[in-house]
């Protein structure tokens, strides 16, 4: 089977990126675990010159993440060493629900090469052990090329035959089935962006609730000009209706 083909939406493709960038830990190495769905497909195809071939296709979709600081500590679900703590990774899946499981995990190095390091890889190896295979890496860097202007990469990566594979990295619509293949994203479990998406939703609400009441108000005074208008027109329809009273004197 060859490498198998990376999926996540741009939705969370920016949410990293924000963690990246945002965390109060974003002069440190900011890593995380990579939630998401593994389907193989088996495909036949058929020759003129040899014998049918099945062609099996892995799909690897990342749905969300969970993001922790070295600053904090090395996180609860891996040590110092790069050693995966087995229970603290099945209890961030099992909160994700969804169907989602461990695919891999992902690293922030600020202004860095895209070339995965000696902890990189006893990380991997010790998910391996825990039986995600094949967990994937995804590391990713920025550069501040101006004060207003970030410039950001990544790289995808899987370990096959004691040797780093560089994967190509999908980046589709938040809902999206071409093929028979299905792409959702969720919300991230854990870091930043959780708390400043709820934040936003509030101000959102706060803001939007305001500005219903200012309407609510305008119109309730509107409806009164306009009732005291309609008064003020009758009024002179009356008056104008109306007979004279007046005495005619022959001279």
């Amino acid at each position: 089977m060859d490498s198998p083909s990376i999926h996540l939406s741009g939705f969370l493709l920016s949410a990293l990126q924000f963690e990246c960038i945002s965390s109060p830990h974003s002069d440190a190495d900011i890593c995380g675990l990579l939630l998401g769905t593994v389907t193989t497909k088996k495909t036949s195809q058929m020759s003129d010159v040899g014998p049918e071939v099945t062609i099996e296709t892995m799909r690897i979709a990342v749905r969300s993440y969970v993001a922790t600081s070295k600053r904090k500590g090395p996180g609860p679900w891996v040590d110092k060493h790069g050693k995966v703590n087995a229970s603290a990774v099945d209890s961030w899946a099992a909160a994700a629900g969804q169907g989602l499981q461990v695919v891999g995990f992902f690293r922030f190095r600020g202004n860095t090469r895209l070339i995965p390091s000696i902890r990189e890889r006893a990380i991997y190896e010790s998910l391996q052990e825990r039986g995600v295979r094949p967990p994937i890496l995804l590391v990713m860097t920025c550069n501040h090329v101006t004060p207003a202007t970030v410039s950001f990469e990544h790289g995808c990566f899987v370990r096959s035959a004691g040797t780093w594979e560089s994967c190509p990295v999908v980046v589709e619509n938040l809902v999206q089935s071409v093929g028979g293949w299905d792409m959702q994203s969720t919300l991230p479990q854990s870091g930043t962006m959780v708390g400043k998406l709820h934040q936003l939703s509030r101000d959102s609400v706060d803001k939007h609730e305001k500005v219903l009441e200012e309407m609510v108000e305008q119109i309730k005074g509107a409806v009164s000009k306009l009732v005291d208008s309609e008064k003020r027109l009758k009024e002179v329809k009356l008056n104008t209706n109306k007979p004279s009273t007046g005495l005619l004197i022959d001279i």
